[in-house]
């Protein structure tokens, strides 16, 4: 097993994983168990889903903001408004924090397992994989302007960051229930996501339970991949991870947003209850405003071939 650091975050190239790997799960939302399979990409592919459906020719569809057709609950990738791959941005969380550039993930279902309800089994694959460096500098996107949505009572601002990290600021306020208010501050950098942040499990209310199933969400969710609170507690038998787990998961969903911009961002993001849908309306605002960002400069492309054994190619 490879130990996945902070030095990958460091680095200025890009980096895949050394060998596939595979694993299996059940959705959330839709309840089917799921084969997920992880292989190599070349330089510059970036994240890339194929949809393996049973008796269909497969989907390909790249991990961009632009590629999200729904944000019900879950960040959801698809085609002409329809939804193909559910349930996203665990993973996608996953290769932000452990500088993934580059990446095939094959599904031969329609949603991402939700494993334990963090990144956590994710991070372990990827681990297991291995990752290898490549001879191709990275782009990471500069804000130089501030841009900001708001829907009610929730927002999500992004502003100029003076290095080339990534800060989180972020605000729950949950004031009539267990979780109440809770703030917390990451650095893509300088801390350590799977220390800090890759642990921290999805969450709800048990008194909404019923209501999400018979709406069509939460098939596959149980006290396995979820927190769930009831009253003035938590159900789960082993209580929480961290004493603000619940505001950790919501970085831990906003760095898998934000890594389907196709890039590492260089900002100060200060989030307030945001979710699933301004996160990926503050990428559409960012992107339609040009001269707010600008790509890093990069020094020359190495010119070495690199090659790998078992390299997934994509017809």
């Amino acid at each position: 097993m490879f130990d996945i650091s902070n030095n990958i975050l460091m680095s200025p190239n890009q980096h895949t994983i050394m060998r596939s790997i595979s694993c299996r799960g059940i959705g959330l939302h839709s309840g089917i168990v799921v084969n997920l399979n992880f292989s190599p990409a070349e330089p510059n592919t970036g994240i890339v889903f194929v949809y393996n459906r049973p008796g269909y020719q497969s989907e390909i569809i790249e991990g961009l903001y632009k590629n999200v057709v729904n944000t019900q609950l879950s960040t959801n990738l698809g085609k002409e408004n329809k939804v193909l791959i559910s349930t996203v941005e665990h993973l996608m969380s996953a290769l932000h924090g452990c500088g993934i550039d580059n990446l095939i993930v094959e599904v031969d279902g329609p949603e991402i397992p939700i494993m334990d309800g963090s990144a956590n089994a994710f991070v372990s694959l990827l681990e297991y994989a291995g990752t290898i460096e490549q001879p191709y500098k990275r782009k990471i996107i500069k804000v130089k302007k501030p841009i900001q949505v708001r829907d009610k009572n929730s927002s999500i601002r992004v502003e100029p960051c003076n290095s080339d990290d990534l800060v989180l600021n972020f605000v729950i306020d949950y004031e009539d229930t267990f979780i109440k208010k809770q703030t917390y501050s990451y650095s893509l950098k300088k801390d350590d996501f799977q220390d800090q942040i890759c642990n921290a499990r999805t969450y709800g209310f048990e008194s909404d339970v019923d209501k999400l199933r018979k709406a069509g969400f939460a098939k596959g969710g149980s006290l396995k991949n979820a927190v769930v609170v009831a009253g003035n507690k938590v159900l789960n038998k082993d209580g929480l991870r961290y004493k603000d787990e619940f505001v950790r998961h919501k970085i831990l969903d906003l760095l898998g947003d934000l890594y389907l911009s196709g890039h590492r961002i260089s900002a100060n993001i200060y989030a307030d209850k945001s979710g699933h849908a301004l996160n990926n309306e503050l990428l559409h605002k960012i992107f339609k405003q040009r001269d707010c960002w600008s790509f890093q400069e990069e020094t020359s492309k190495t010119q070495d071939n690199w090659e790998s054994a078992g390299m997934a190619a994509l017809a």
